[in-house]
């Protein structure tokens, strides 16, 4: 709505009018010492010194100077500059200004807006002498600045301004009342309203926020009435009640197209450059200090000739800044001034400020009414409990005795907010915790909060805050001390608290208390990791037999079943149908690790309790985990305060590490990568008592306290991980519930732009998004490939064999390309695949049923498999082309339960309340138990949510990251697995069962140790290729870097330990720069000597294994090219 006509020209005829000193005017209508411009600027002491009155009263009693082109010395030489230094030139900055913005000269303003263009001097001015210096500056009319032109034009009759400035101010405060959508005409309001705002001065409202009395009704000028003012339209007898639209739309009754937001920028001018008038290039323009020196130099004063006043000047810069150079939008702090409130009981109420995006827990909403519903509690201060005492050396003391609270402040260091000595009464108050201010911290829960008032007091040095110590803290914990600053609404750590030896107070050791305002200490919180399944990386998951496969960390069920195969291109291929118990119910497990070690000599141990809320985003929106709800407390129960949304869990007798774990149900969420947050800590539930006033019907009131149990303490996010969530929810698949189809390829874009590929056979990896548009992902940890999001927006895939996946627009796999160039394509309609296409052209074709399922899959050879569901969406039968059939059954959540198998033997599987498996019956009737990491120490949700939880958290010592596994025979075995779960070890009642495996952060095993402490370490490329192994042969610890001796000068690139001559102990093959080697191990820890095959092959690395299916083991060398990828050489 801003015309820099008006910003960059007419507004700046308000320079001229400035005068060398400001005149201030005490209350006794005497003058006290005036002050000089440049002494004015940037010094607010003034205020704090004078008042704010005095300098009004000068502003009216000071005629301001002329509307002309004379600007006073101190604006052209001296503004801004420190004492005897200079300064700018302010009527050169505003003409440069103008040429900057690209103002048109002044002959083209007044044509572009409406005004005959002037042909001499003097037709802008009837002054001589200003003509004369007009054209010695310009030399021609026509390349005249507009603001100069502006000023030097003769007053229009009755105008303070001539008639191109009047053209440029009436289209400015026109353009501000079309473009405000709320502007007060628009129609909201009654005739009888209107009046009354219209009839509000600045005079009424100086009387209102001042001291003064006896204002006259017109500040800006001395010679003229208000009653002359202009009225103003005439709208309000088409009032209307309320808006027409919340957008501003149809809110002008007479123009109703103005206002509307996204209305499009408009420029009403001629725009010219700077360096050459009307082009952009041309003559220089007259220089603006010459043309300052020249037209704007005064002399003397020239006081306005219309009896205008200092308000004229001043104030119309603060209005004229404030609507073309403030930042848009209302304070973000609301203040609410409870001193102000005089309460029938003669209570006195404390000042609060808040933040409004915190009242509201969300931002405002622009163009909307943002309604704050939460109510805004001002307790009553305690203001005879409060007892201020100063000693000799001036340090004032406050001390409330009822509550236990005292603050120390040094000597003159206590201000009010304008800076001068407080001499008033501080007073000390308890504030209740779950009443504080709306800005208080999530995670921050106090048991004690105490407001200090009078409000924005200020302690130049920081007071020293006392405060009991309520939740029995153990003697000398470090506490943080907590105050809100009245000026932003937000709270800030401003000092350090210890509990005191004898337990009884928490002082402050260090900082203090800078604002009077409201104040706690809290306890710092615990440092806590949290463990969920990784799904990120390439990982090898641990299982073990189950009536199919079950996974040990999480207790999934893995099932398969291959429909039968066919030949092409001299390899078998078919479809795998693939069953995740996981994908069928998506419900993750989290596991909070925290160490409870520093709450071990808590006074009242019984009262602590582990905490922690679980929430999750989903494309945008806030999805809370369930915990406990003050709303289903009995009307006996005592209240819960600073609980609701918790899970909680009592702490075992012992201290040390524990677990626990909480369960999310995600089974309404589509797949894909949401973040989430949690916090957890322990916290104290301590009883106590809240203030309950009761107003009668009579206005009496009557005060009680009620007893409650308020959490207190503080909590916190994890130290670990980056709150990322890979969610697979497959309930809804057109292969039933759970199940889909290995090599069948998906990628779903998630939180941060991460790419989530998902794979029918149960696998999946995240991939980190490119930090610039058009790179490659990061691909997860040990998976060596390439990912880019082509221009036409659809996703390509090289993996390190050189093998091309790419994928369609809706992300669909479409095609396999191996590095021969085989191509295998799965066509898709609406969103379903119908046909997988092998490289010899070969066809498996899918249809589908009625309910999008589906219902027969036809090979190549016009075999047809069937699938049946069952009402539940679940595939409960599979009929092979043979007539065979397999029978799943599921309960209510899909999980499989039993298949009978197409013998009629049946398999059981038995499910926990979480949805993993704990034991199942085989087909000869044996019996497996199994039990996953990740359901140990696991609670329903209704327990950890109950007031009275009965649920305790474990130690970590006594879960450590193990499974535990009994098959048939009743053998148990214990695997120590990582955090994607991939076996560690396993040991059973004999002893170590595998190698110890340790990976590094690329996922790649880096080490093992066998059961008789035999270690191999084992060395990567930078693609994942591994380039050398090292080992122990012997309980001697020779290491098989001593194999390199009798291979003399060979160049080896890499080694593999396997059994050549079948003799039952390990030879060694071993790449060289022409071939391979081969050292036959003689089983008494010595070589044979090296058996060179010299194949002028210069391999990287080397495969033993039985390629062709002779019984034999052959080796494989593979080089390297330059891109990182192998080819094969036999």
């Amino acid at each position: 709505s801003i015309s820099h006509l008006f910003s960059a020209a007419a507004f700046r005829m308000g320079h001229t009018q400035s005068f060398n000193e400001f005149l201030l005017i005490g209350d006794d209508g005497q003058a006290l010492p005036s002050v000089s411009l440049n002494q004015s600027t940037f010094n607010p002491g003034l205020v704090k010194q004078y008042g704010i009155d005095a300098i009004f009263r000068g502003l009216f009693a000071q005629p301001s100077q002329a509307i002309d082109t004379k600007v006073i010395d101190q604006l052209r030489n001296t503004l801004f500059g420190p004492p005897g230094s200079g300064g700018i030139d302010l009527a050169a900055v505003d003409i440069q200004r103008g040429r900057d913005v690209g103002l048109p000269d002044y002959n083209q303003a007044r044509i572009d807006f409406g005004l005959a263009p002037v042909t001499t001097f003097s037709e802008i001015t009837s002054d001589p002498n200003l003509q004369a210096l007009l054209k010695q500056v310009y030399g021609n009319v026509n390349d005249i600045d507009a603001m100069v032109g502006g000023l030097a034009e003769d007053p229009a009759s009755g105008s303070m301004v001539g008639e191109f400035f009047q053209k440029v101010i009436v289209d400015q405060f026109e353009r501000l009342r079309d473009g405000d959508r709320f502007w007060y005409e628009n129609g909201q309001f009654t005739a009888e309203e209107l009046s009354f705002i219209r009839g509000t001065s600045l005079s009424a409202l100086l009387a209102r926020n001042t001291k003064m009395t006896g204002l006259a009704d017109n500040l800006f000028a001395t010679g003229r009435s208000s009653l002359a003012l202009t009225t103003g339209g005439t709208v309000a007898s088409q009032s209307v009640n309320e808006y027409a639209s919340i957008d501003g739309s149809n809110n002008n009754l007479n123009q109703p197209k103005l206002g509307k937001a996204g209305t499009n920028l408009r420029v009403d001018y001629t725009q010219e450059y700077g360096d050459g008038i009307r082009s952009f290039a041309g003559e220089d323009r007259a220089n603006v200090r010459d043309i300052s020196n020249v037209i704007f130099a005064q002399d003397e004063s020239i006081p306005d000739p219309t009896g205008a006043t200092g308000f004229m000047l001043a104030w119309s810069q603060f209005i004229g800044h404030d609507s073309t150079f403030a930042p848009p939008g209302a304070a973000d702090t609301i203040k609410f001034y409870g001193t102000q409130y005089e309460a029938a009981t003669g209570e006195k109420f404390p000042f609060v400020a808040e933040r409004i995006n915190l009242l509201l827990d969300r931002e405002v909403y622009a163009g909307v009414n943002n309604v704050i519903e939460r109510p805004i509690y001002l307790p009553a201060l305690a203001i005879s409990d409060n007892v201020q005492t100063v000693d000799a050396d001036g340090d004032l003391t406050v001390t409330n005795a009822a509550l236990g609270a005292q603050v120390f402040t040094e000597a003159t260091s206590l201000k009010d907010n304008r800076g001068m000595p407080f001499t008033g009464q501080l007073t000390i108050s308890e504030v209740p915790p779950e009443l504080t201010p709306a800005v208080l911290p999530e995670n921050l829960y106090p048991d004690l909060v105490v407001t200090i008032q009078p409000g924005e007091m200020i302690f130049t040095t920081p007071a020293r805050l006392t405060l009991p110590n309520t939740t029995d803290i153990k003697a000398g914990t470090q506490m943080d001390l907590w105050s809100i600053n009245p000026i932003t609404g937000n709270f800030e750590i401003v000092g350090v608290g210890r509990v005191s030896a004898d337990g009884e107070r928490i002082e402050t050791i260090d900082g203090g208390i800078r604002n009077s305002s409201w104040h706690f200490f809290v306890d710092r919180p615990l440092a806590w990791t949290l463990g969920y399944l990784d799904q990120e990386c390439e990982s090898c998951i641990a299982d073990e037999d189950l009536t199919s496969t079950v996974e040990l960390y999480s207790g999934a069920v893995i099932e398969t079943h291959n429909l039968p195969t066919y030949q092409s291109l001299g390899e078998t291929r078919g479809v795998q149908l693939v069953y995740d118990s996981l994908r069928a119910d998506a419900r993750p497990v989290f596991d909070i690790g925290i160490d409870s070690s520093s709450r071990a000599n808590t006074l009242n141990p019984d009262q602590l309790l582990l905490t922690a809320d679980l929430k999750i985003y989903v494309d945008g929106v806030e999805y809370s985990l369930p915990g406990f709800s003050s709303g289903e407390l009995q009307p006996t129960d005592i209240p819960f305060l600073g609980a609701d949304g918790k899970n909680f869990w009592r702490l075992p007798e012992e201290f040390g590490p524990l677990s626990a774990k909480l369960q999310a149900d995600m089974r309404q969420f589509e797949t894909g990568i949401y973040s989430f947050s949690m916090t957890a800590g322990i916290q104290s539930a301590a009883p106590g008592t809240v203030r309950v006033v009761v107003k009668e019907s009579d206005g009496s009131e009557t005060t009680t306290f009620k007893s409650v149990v308020r959490l207190s303490g503080r909590v916190s996010s994890p130290t670990n991980g980056d709150n990322k969530l890979v969610h697979i929810n497959s309930v809804n698949s057109a292969f039933g519930s759970g199940w889909g189809i290995a090599g069948v390829q998906k990628i779903v874009e998630g939180y941060n732009g991460a790419a989530l590929l998902i794979d029918g056979d149960g696998s999946e990896r995240v991939f980190e998004a490119p930090t610039q548009k058009g790179e490659a992902y990061k691909s997860p940890p040990g998976h060596f490939s390439t990912l880019k999001k082509l221009e036409n927006g659809t996703f390509h895939l090289i993996d390190k064999q050189r093998t091309v996946y790419s994928f369609d627009g809706e992300n669909n796999l479409i095609s396999v390309v191996d590095r021969n160039g085989n191509t295998t394509r799965h066509l898709y309609a609406d969103g379903r695949l119908v046909k997988i296409i092998d490289p010899a052209q070969l066809e498996t074709t899918f249809t589908y049923n009625d309910e999008g399922r589906v219902s027969q899959i036809i090979d190549p050879a016009g075999r047809t498999t069937r699938l049946i569901y069952d009402a539940g969406g679940n595939l409960a039968q599979v009929l092979d082309p043979d007539s065979s059939k397999r029978t799943f059954e599921y309960d209510r959540s899909h999980h499989m339960t039993a298949e009978v198998d197409k013998n009629n033997r049946r398999e059981e599987a038995t499910y926990d309340f979480a949805g993993r498996v704990t034991s199942a019956t085989r087909k000869d009737g044996s019996t497996l138990e199994v039990k996953p990491i990740q359901t140990q120490g696991l609670y329903r949700p209704e327990a950890t949510a109950a007031r009275y939880t009965q649920a305790i958290a474990s130690l970590q010592s006594q879960l450590g990251n193990t499974s535990r596994y009994v098959d048939g025979n009743g053998n148990v075995k214990t695997s120590l697995l990582d955090q994607a779960g991939q076996i560690i070890s396993t040991t059973d009642e004999e002893g170590q069962l595998s190698n110890i495996i340790k990976r590094n952060e690329s996922n790649e095993i880096i080490k093992t140790t066998d059961a008789n402490g035999f270690t191999t370490r084992y060395r990567y490329d930078d693609y994942g290729n591994l380039i050398k192994t090292s080992d122990s042969l012997s309980g001697d610890g020779i290491s098989k870097s001593e194999i390199y001796s009798p291979l003399g000068d060979l160049w080896i690139s890499d080694i593999e330990l396997q059994d050549i001559n079948n003799d039952g102990v390990s030879d060694i093959v071993a790449a060289y720069e022409k071939g391979f080697v081969v050292l036959f191990n003689q089983g008494d820890r010595t070589l044979s000597a090296p058996t060179i095959y010299d194949l002028d092959i210069s391999a990287q690395k080397l495969i033993v294994e039985d390629v062709n299916n002779d019984g034999n083991l052959d080796v494989s060398l593979l080089y390297q090219d330059p891109n990182g990828f192998y080819d094969d050489k036999k």
